[in-house]
């Protein structure tokens, strides 16, 4: 579990408790897990939240969560900045241990949109065709989206795809941005 340690970068003060519910959301915890874990009644839970979101001008859990990762990320780079300046030294040692901190993963909330079609089987001609200018009509309107919205796509044989968010690029709403594609192709579906 990471800590967050510091704030005063952004001028933002959170308390221990705070900080603690902050670690556990990033870990992707529910309410109820948060509670278990803290010890506390999930309404708590909830108020703090509340409180967090509001200190950190977010409106949703993936973006605290995101805010919380950048917060860190200051915090560790305010804490490098006053370190004393030392001499590199070259070994192989140390070598093989830079090459290893930048290959490390780091931490991507990843939002993701499955498009499936359904496969009707379907052997009359005129039918296939009807099916398959739908599926190119769909194709040409998730490429639009996707790269309106800054996402990614991959298509499978069947005509289904897979969008998703966050990954190469990652913004605040990468979520949202999720749901408004879900929610557009849907209604666009049922138009069509």
């Amino acid at each position: 579990m990471n800590l967050i340690k510091s704030e005063s970068s952004q001028g933002l003060s959170l308390s221990t408790r705070q900080r603690q519910l902050l670690d556990l959301l990033i870990e992707g915890k529910s309410n109820k897990e948060i509670a278990d874990d803290l010890k506390i009644e999930a309404g708590t839970v909830k108020q703090h939240l509340f409180v967090l979101f509001r200190k950190l001008g977010v409106n949703s859990r993936a973006k605290a969560a995101i805010a919380a990762s950048q917060l860190m990320k200051s915090s560790i780079a305010e804490q490098e900045k006053d370190k004393p300046v030392q001499k590199p030294k070259s070994s192989k040692h140390q070598l093989k241990a830079n090459a290893k901190s930048e290959d490390a993963y780091s931490w991507r909330l990843v939002s993701t949109v499955a498009v499936s079609v359904v496969d009707l089987n379907v052997l009359n001609p005129n039918e296939i065709s009807v099916r398959d200018q739908f599926l190119r009509a769909l194709r040409s309107i998730i490429e639009r989206l996707v790269d309106a919205l800054d996402g990614q796509v991959t298509y499978l044989p069947d005509g289904s795809s897979v969008i998703w968010f966050g990954h190469p690029r990652a913004h605040l709403d990468d979520a949202d941005r999720a749901v408004f594609l879900a929610q557009y192709l849907q209604g666009w579906g049922i138009r069509y």
